[in-house]
């Protein structure tokens, strides 16, 4: 009984130290490096994940505060009824965009003592979810109707991601659903652009409505790819994780690409080391094969429907005779009864011309 009370008592003691700690941290600024690498290390109580058909909206803000206003209108013009609350990630110092009038949608803002990657920051801002879908966004994306209703409509109980359909500044259809990437596929891009794709095996991370559960299941992005990539990494997880992935035609968004690889050194560098580390990864060869596996089956069902037709009809005509071997058998069959009859008429003459020999 003694002993009982002595580890009662510094249990007490140590749960009370643990909770000094976690107010010290977290009510006074993260004035250093230290302990802002500590702030991670806390227990952090994640939501319940209700399956409520709603969404977590997350973006991130790197210095983009006047764009992200930009977007903050067209959420309040266009009043998604599924949008839940927004998560707003200032990855640099800089102060909170500003807010427009009529947007009744709650915010977080997340404030990073020193800049993190796409895939981190997206996934401490998951930690605020608990809602069904989780909606990964770009600042530059514009829209002028609800892109949700559809996407969340067409993703149904199946699919554990979808996107929508996104288009350039200027009207065109964006390069954003795309098939597996490989270095040819990269040097065919760029010589000649192909049609979009319908059945993609993954979609661009500016805008991603992933299932919470999937996203769960997953572990979220992987945070060992800097600013590439990452995208197509969750994807392909989230197939090999047994989830199909859908694009939806009905939802559009615009996106003013800033394709800063293009332009600067360090994110070039940057990109290349991405996809050095997407082709040496596990889960980018496994899902090579699943793509070769099921590559039969990525056709629309009218198409398969379609090609199964043809082939039971070609499989018909050629177990059925043809007219054309009908006849040559006719033909056949009389030239040897021709041939048969003149060898009979033959046949008495070449006997009397043997026996006139002898």
């Amino acid at each position: 009984m003694y002993a009982l009370r002595i580890c009662t008592s510094v249990r007490t003691q140590i749960n009370r130290a643990e909770q000094k700690t976690k107010k010290t941290l977290v009510n006074k600024p993260l004035s250093n490096h230290f302990l802002s690498s500590l702030l991670p290390l806390l227990p952090v109580r994640r939501p319940l994940i209700h399956v409520d058909g709603l969404v977590t909206l997350s973006v991130i803000s790197h210095g983009h505060g006047d764009v992200i206003t930009g977007l903050l209108e067209d959420i309040a013009r266009c009043k998604p009824k599924r949008l839940a609350q927004i998560v707003i990630t200032l990855n640099l110092s800089e102060p909170r965009p500003e807010i427009p009038l009529g947007l009744d949608v709650p915010i977080h803002w997340c404030a990073n003592p020193y800049p993190k990657g796409f895939g981190a920051n997206h996934n401490a801002a998951f930690r605020y979810c608990d809602t069904e879908w989780f909606a990964v966004v770009n600042p530059d994306i514009r829209f002028d109707k609800d892109p949700f209703e559809p996407l969340i409509a067409h993703a149904g109980e199946d699919f554990g991601l979808v996107g929508p359909r996104v288009l350039e500044s200027d009207g065109r259809i964006a390069d954003a659903a795309r098939g597996l990437i490989t270095p040819w596929e990269i040097i065919a891009r760029r010589i000649r652009p192909r049609s979009p794709l319908r059945y993609p095996a993954w979609m661009a991370g500016m805008f991603l409505v992933v299932r919470s559960e999937a996203y769960k299941g997953v572990g979220g992005f992987d945070e060992r790819f800097h600013l590439y990539c990452e995208d197509f990494d969750l994807c392909a997880r989230i197939r090999l994780l047994g989830w199909p992935i859908g694009l939806s035609d009905d939802a559009r968004v615009i996106h003013d690409a800033r394709r800063a690889s293009h332009d600067s050194p360090q994110h070039l560098f940057w990109h290349v080391c991405s996809l050095l580390m997407m082709w040496c990864s596990r889960s980018w060869w496994r899902y090579r094969r699943l793509l070769r596996r099921e590559a039969p089956n990525r056709l629309p069902q009218r198409a398969r429907k379609t090609q199964r037709l043809r082939s039971q009809a070609f499989a018909a005509d050629a177990s059925a005779p043809h007219p054309l071997s009908d006849q040559a058998r006719a033909i056949t069959s009389s030239h040897e009864k021709k041939t048969d009859m003149q060898d009979a008429d033959a046949q008495p003459a070449l006997e009397s011309s043997v026996s006139q020999s002898r």
